[in-house]
């Protein structure tokens, strides 16, 4: 009998381990995506995550990310969806009355999209989604780069072709007579710009012509005003790594800031993801081989951020890449 009982014991324990290796090395268990892996708490600066790697954006024309949730615009689909930070998409979240969606900005009070079918409008919803609670439009817009919103719900517009960032109140009406950043140079004039950021009581604005290309920070209350990062550095245009190799931008296309102020810049033409300090000194180059990630980023559009991690949009590639910061 005790025989017996051993045997039987013996038989649940086997029969219990080789269940657990199962599991172990079971893909996917059934779902239709895979957490990624997470980083050890002392990850260093700009460590790509291996299965951070979220690939099923195909088609995808842009994204934002707030509060954890990243929103993607698929203009072919019609659709801005929305996904955990993890990658894994919310279904039940639908942003209603969108033709062709190419550009998202979010905030507290909400999320714009520009919306491109039978002219261009900018739709604003809840983070939550459902139908727009504003929809509105401006005859001069040729063709938006960016958009913002700050937490008294006013949203910006950047506007690549006719050179200037404009901003409108919650509904939907112009703030100033004229714009908080318009065609030139120098500080509180812009060229190209694209990715808008709102950082405070500021707006970060990437800029992405041949001749300007570099990131500046103009006031959201006071038009044309430009702040300068330090007494040494108005504007960002270059990055000097460690081995004191300097990086030109070349078509900054996105822009953001993480939990502790940091500003990311996304350059598309280098294919590279910059750091620098809140007050605009060079800190590290975020995708660098030593970080294991991807050395070169395929036709990087958008960046957001959630405390320290950052995640990049390759249009090209219809991939989403997350970084580690620390």
């Amino acid at each position: 009998m005790k025989q017996a009982r051993y045997n039987g014991t013996l038989r649940l324990l086997i029969a219990a381990a080789i269940l657990s290796l199962a599991l172990a090395f079971a893909p996917g268990c059934g779902g239709k995506y895979e957490m990624p892996a997470e980083t050890a708490k002392d990850a260093r600066l700009g460590e790509y995550v291996h299965g951070g790697e979220y690939g099923w954006f195909e088609g995808a024309d842009h994204m934002a990310m707030i509060y954890g949730h990243i929103y993607v615009a698929f203009s072919q689909e019609g659709a801005v969806k929305r996904y955990y930070g993890d990658g894994a998409p919310e279904k039940d979240i639908v942003f209603s009355e969108l033709d062709r969606p190419f550009v998202i900005g979010v905030g507290s009070e909400g999320i714009a999209v520009a919306d491109s079918s039978g002219g261009m409008t900018v739709k604003v919803y809840d983070l939550d989604g459902g139908m727009p609670f504003l929809t509105f439009s401006d005859p001069q817009w040729k063709m938006i780069g960016g958009l913002a919103i700050d937490s008294e719900g006013n949203i910006y517009v950047s506007d690549m072709v006719r050179n200037f960032v404009r901003s409108y109140n919650s509904n939907g009406n112009r703030r100033f007579g004229v714009d908080l950043a318009d065609s030139g140079f120098g500080i509180g004039h812009v060229l190209s710009p694209r990715g808008l950021w709102i950082d405070g009581e500021t707006l970060l604005i990437a800029e992405a012509d041949g001749e300007k290309n570099q990131v500046q920070r103009v006031s959201i209350t006071e038009p044309q005003k430009g702040i300068m990062f330090s007494s040494e550095i108005p504007l960002l245009s270059s990055f000097t790594d460690d081995e004191e190799n300097e990086w030109v931008f070349d078509r900054p296309s996105a822009v953001t800031t993480d939990s502790d102020g940091n500003i990311y810049v996304m350059d598309e033409g280098l294919g590279k993801l910059f750091r620098f300090t809140p007050e605009g000194v060079s800190d590290a180059m975020v995708n660098s081989p030593d970080a294991g990630g991807p050395t070169t980023l395929s036709e990087a559009v958008a960046i957001g951020a959630y405390k320290n991690r950052i995640y990049t949009l390759e249009r090209e590639t219809g991939t989403i890449q997350r970084w580690d910061g620390r």
